[in-house]
């Protein structure tokens, strides 16, 4: 509690000792004007300013790439690696930086600057952000606790929604395609004066590409948003959401061989009930400061029935956060200087009523309080020196009780508290308007899930589970040929002490510390215009992720490709057409739980997407056509020893060949 109050007192002091904010610079077309983002600081920031690599993908990106889902949109990104489990997009995971099976962990994901990733081993539930409702997703590559706390070490993906316009405003977009799938989606937005209004809602329905692969989901968004005084805003964001799912499980290779569209679960399905609520306040202080506040609560309720496992698994959770935060813009003798401060504190309650073969009640909460500080001192001109730090206070309630797997009753509570430190130094060089060099050093961190101190078979707690840290370097380029070219490269390296994984089988196996972990490589994406209507645009990405010490010292750590990259071309509009060809490459990568790296590695594949719209005064028709020539491959696979014959079983979740989507949206 001391602390507590310690990092209370000095958020309350240096809020009231304020000074000056500037006033944020609309986003422009990266080829001609200034660009700005939130996530690299949390409060608006021009892009050549900040040691990181950050990408923005606005709505017309979003668009013209006929993406489903957030993963689908990223996925042509050289440093991100995304794999989709059942084919349907419901069950989607990122790998920034090579962390392979436990991946999607590593990356903090937020909307608007509010955390959706889950405290236990579930993905981010993807099926809750509609794309119509998304302004621009940024992306952050590389470690960054200090502004993100717990699973910034690979990135952190900030999806930006739109905000109600002054006026009368909205769209409706329905597509058909592959696999009787329907998808349907409408906003309307108002706004006069100091008050404005957005709402929107989707559909989407498909029998999926695999048997028992369907899917339905439905979603609503709102955001209101007034302004109470001339330097005061306040905004209140709601979502709903609602996702049934089939899981049609893993195919061997003889099953795959087959059919590789067969179901081996015949009866497992899963659904979701998500409702999220914000509540923000922002104001100019005075005319030098700014301050931002967020409440938000987060209610999720599933249902996870494995029949074919005999386990019946429902989950309820709730999560409040308070995330206040402050800037001053104010500069420093006869330097610019900007300071930017703030506390996130976060409270989760975790339940889960297991029924089956195994019954078991886990009540869980997980509490995190931490404070941070960064300044961004622009030393001469166009040369920004960036230091930050963070300390977060760590603190779960285990707590279980049921039959585990030989009939025995149990009951057990653990308490586990701790705490971290996160740090970053940068320097970022402006060589000309929207370019950059860059360096960085950084320190960030990953505590366990509430399940990876749990053994699955019998929910015994093991408190000796370590949390994660993260040593890390990066230096790159942003280059901004003014309407002609973007290039931006980055390299890295960083080290993980106590990374944690899987290890052994469904009955005696646990989460466990690897020693040390390396991780390096680099990533390039690339957009040149040729013509006025013809551009081109690739991107490539190199990682190697090795064990470094311990057990299998020198191993690549499984499901990370080394290669992997993209390659296309745009042309339009011409007369209301565009036409967008894209080829995509996935490198070979070992099978997941093979640390030894003695089996055989996974196919690396390529595959073709196009995208063709047509535009007419506010109307538009599109297609989409995905994997075009129908390329056999998986995302994702693992490997393990039969406990009978003792042989290896390799087994994988298939994704789509050909699939095809033609659509129409109106906007008024």
């Amino acid at each position: 509690m001391q602390r507590i109050a310690v990092v209370t007192a000095l958020f309350v002091f240096l809020a009231g000792t304020s000074g000056v904010w500037a006033v944020p610079v609309p986003e422009q077309d990266y080829v001609v004007m200034e660009e700005v983002v939130v996530t690299a600081t949390r409060f608006e920031r021009e892009t050549e300013k900040i040691p990181a690599k950050v990408t923005i993908i606005d709505r017309e990106d979003i668009k013209k790439s006929g993406a489903h889902s957030v993963p689908d949109v990223l996925r042509s990104l050289g440093g991100i690696h995304v794999r989709d489990m059942s084919g349907n997009r419901i069950n989607q995971a990122l790998d920034m930086g090579g962390f392979g099976e436990g991946s999607q962990h590593r990356v903090a994901v937020l909307i608007n600057g509010r955390r959706i990733n889950p405290i236990d081993l579930s993905n981010v539930r993807w099926s809750t952000v509609s794309l119509d409702m998304v302004e621009r997703i940024e992306v952050m590559h590389g470690g960054n606790a200090v502004l993100y706390g717990d699973n910034a070490m690979g990135g952190v993906i900030n999806i930006i929604t739109r905000r109600p316009e002054k006026g009368l405003h909205g769209d409706v977009e329905a597509k058909v395609g592959s696999f009787d799938t329907i998808s349907t989606r409408a906003s309307v937005g108002m706004g006069r004066d100091n008050l404005g209004l957005l709402l929107g809602a989707n559909y989407f329905t498909s029998h999926g590409y695999r048997d028992r692969s369907a899917v339905n989901s439905l979603g609503f968004f709102s955001r209101v948003e007034a302004g109470l005084t001339q330097n005061t805003r306040a905004h209140l964001e709601v979502d709903a959401n609602y996702a049934y799912y089939e899981l049609p499980g893993p195919l061997t290779m003889a099953q795959k061989q087959d059919d590789r569209r067969q179901a081996v679960n015949k009866d497992d399905d899963a659904k979701d009930q998500d409702i999220a609520l914000s509540l923000g306040l922002e104001s100019f202080l005075t005319h030098y400061s700014f301050f931002d506040a967020q409440i938000s609560y987060h209610q999720q309720d599933s249902e996870n029935n494995m029949r074919s496992f005999f386990s019946f698994v429902d989950y309820d959770v709730q999560t409040w956060g308070f995330t206040p935060k402050y800037l001053l813009d104010r500069p420093l003798g006869r330097l610019d200087n900007r300071f930017t401060m703030g506390l996130d504190l976060y409270r989760t309650d975790y339940q889960a009523s297991v029924a089956g073969w195994m019954a078991n009640d886990l009540d869980h909460s997980k509490r995190t309080l931490s404070g941070y500080l960064q300044n961004e001192l622009e030393i001469v001109d166009n040369l920004v020196i960036n230091l930050g730090a963070r300390y977060q206070d760590t603190r779960y309630n285990l707590r279980g009780k049921g039959v585990d797997f030989f009939g025995q009753p149990f009951r057990e509570s653990k308490e586990i508290s701790d705490s971290e430190w996160a740090w970053n130094v940068g320097l970022a060089y402006s060589f000309q308007k929207n370019s950059k060099v860059y360096a960085r050093a950084y320190q960030a961190f990953r505590y366990p899930l509430v399940d990876e101190y749990i053994r699955l078979a019998d929910g015994k707690i093991f408190t000796d589970l370590k949390h994660e840290t993260q040593q890390g370097y990066e230096a790159g380029l942003r280059w901004v040929i003014p309407g002609k070219a973007l290039v931006e490269f980055r390299g890295f390296m960083f080290q993980v002490d106590d990374e944690i994984v899987w290890s052994g089988d469904f009955m005696s196996g646990r989460n466990r510390n690897l020693r040390e972990t390396e991780h390096k490589g680099a990533d390039l994406d690339l957009n040149y215009k040729v013509l006025e209507q013809v551009k081109l645009f690739g991107s490539a990405g190199y990682t190697r992720a090795e064990i470094s010490a311990g057990e299998f010292k020198n191993s690549t750590i499984p499901m990370v490709p080394t290669w992997k990259a993209h390659a296309g071309i745009e042309l339009g509009r011409f007369h209301g057409l565009l036409f967008r060809l894209q080829h995509n490459y996935v490198g070979k990568r070992y099978y997941g739980d093979d640390f030894s790296n003695t089996r055989k590695k996974m196919s690396s594949y390529n595959t073709w997407d196009a995208y063709l719209s047509y535009e007419y005064n506010r109307l538009e028709l599109f297609a989409h056509a995905m994997n075009i020539f129908g390329e056999e491959y998986s995302d994702y696979g693992y490997v393990m020893e039969d406990w009978m014959t003792g042989q290896d079983v390799f087994s994988c979740y298939p994704q789509p060949k050909q699939e095809y989507m033609i659509g129409v949206r109106y906007r008024f």
